[in-house]
C-alpha cells in the first residue's frame, strides 16, 4: 500500500513539474469545460452631441493586447484607425469626431467583439453662438458691478 502511495505523489509531482515546464498543457486535461469569456464592447447609446465619448471592453485575456478598431463601414473592409488602450485599462476616451456616424469593434489577436455603431451630431452653430453671447454679457456684467462697488468703497473711504 505504501508502494502505491509513493507512486501517486511520483506521478502527481511529474505532472505538476511538467505543466510548470510547459511541456504539457495541463488545461487539455480539464474535467469541467471552461469556455473563455466573449470579447464585449460597450460604447454610449444614443446621439452624441460633444464630439467626445468613452469605449469600454471586457472578456479580454491580456487588456494590454486589445486594440480598439475604427471601420470606415459596418464590415470593416477598410480600418481607418486604431487605438491602443494605454497600460492596463479596459477604456479608452475618444475626442475630435466630426458630425457622422462611426462604427467600432476590439480585437485581441483572432478575436472579435461586435460592432459598436456611435453617431456624432454637434450642438447646431446659432446655438453654440447664443450661449457664447449670454456668457460674454454675464461676464461683463460681473466685470462691471464689481467695478462700481469697488469706486464707490474708495470714494466713502476718501470722504469719511
Amino acid at each position: 500500500m505504501a508502494k502505491a502511495g509513493l507512486w501517486i505523489v511520483l506521478l502527481m509531482f511529474s505532472t505538476i513539474l511538467i505543466s510548470q515546464i510547459g511541456l504539457v498543457d495541463m488545461k487539455a486535461f480539464a474535467t469541467e469545460s471552461s469556455s473563455e469569456p466573449e470579447l464585449t464592447l460597450s460604447g454610449p447609446s444614443g446621439t452624441i452631441s460633444e464630439g467626445y465619448f468613452r469605449l469600454q471592453f471586457t472578456g479580454a485575456d491580456r487588456t494590454r493586447d486589445v486594440v480598439i478598431e475604427q471601420g470606415g463601414d459596418d464590415s470593416f473592409e477598410t480600418i481607418r484607425a486604431e487605438f491602443s488602450p494605454m497600460g492596463d485599462f479596459d477604456q479608452i476616451a475618444l475626442s475630435g469626431f466630426p458630425d457622422g456616424t462611426f462604427y467600432f469593434r476590439a480585437r485581441e489577436g483572432d478575436n472579435f467583439s461586435e460592432t459598436v455603431t456611435v453617431t456624432v451630431q454637434h450642438y447646431p452653430l446659432w446655438q453654440a453662438l447664443g450661449l457664447f453671447a449670454a456668457g460674454a454679457i454675464l461676464f461683463f456684467l460681473l466685470a462691471w458691478t464689481l467695478i462700481r462697488a469697488h469706486r464707490n468703497r474708495n470714494k466713502e473711504a476718501s470722504h469719511g
